[in-house]
């Protein structure tokens, strides 16, 4: 039985780091999915983050820390679904895990591998491709729309207004 424990976490623009310290300091289990990626031949390249303004939180201790984690300074709140949290599959995280082990194992991606990733949303079978996920032309919250979409076979529609933002 696949077992889901990893909430999403919405946070406020550029107060990512501050957030994941005082998650850090709290001993919770978080994951922050950053690659390696080169935006330009021209350039080194620099952690990039997967879904920027989205952690995702392990809850499996019990629910009872979500609200006080909710009131942490920086936080914009849990990305819900008919007013329940929206819950991942450990599977599907741990498939994002072993594919940035890959690219940063590798020097990271490359100018080439982004225009590969762009044309990666479907596969030939019309399903939703788990390569979209480092589609670098998708935002961060359409990114997420593409990961909710592997874990539970269909669009979800949030209870919260928590689309990309200017400055995230």
């Amino acid at each position: 039985m696949e077992e889901y424990n990893w909430c999403v976490l919405c946070v406020k623009p550029r107060q990512t780091e501050h957030v994941i310290g005082k998650l850090a300091a709290r001993e919770v289990e978080y994951f922050y999915p950053e690659v390696l990626a080169q935006r330009s031949i021209y350039r080194h390249p620099k952690l990039t983050p997967c879904f920027m303004g989205y952690l995702f939180v392990n809850l499996e201790g019990g629910k009872g820390q979500a609200g006080e984690l909710r009131q942490l300074a920086g936080v914009r709140g849990w990305l819900t679904n008919g007013g329940q949290m929206v819950v991942i599959p450990n599977t599907l995280l741990a498939m994002i895990r072993q594919k940035i082990l890959e690219v940063n194992t590798k020097g990271g991606m490359t100018p080439e591998d982004y225009a590969a990733e762009s044309e990666a949303l479907f596969s030939a079978d019309a399903k939703i491709n788990p390569a979209a996920i480092f589609n670098p032309r998708l935002s961060g919250y359409q990114r997420l729309k593409v990961l909710i979409w592997l874990a539970f076979g269909s669009a979800v529609n949030f209870d919260s207004d928590f689309e990309d933002q200017p400055g995230l």
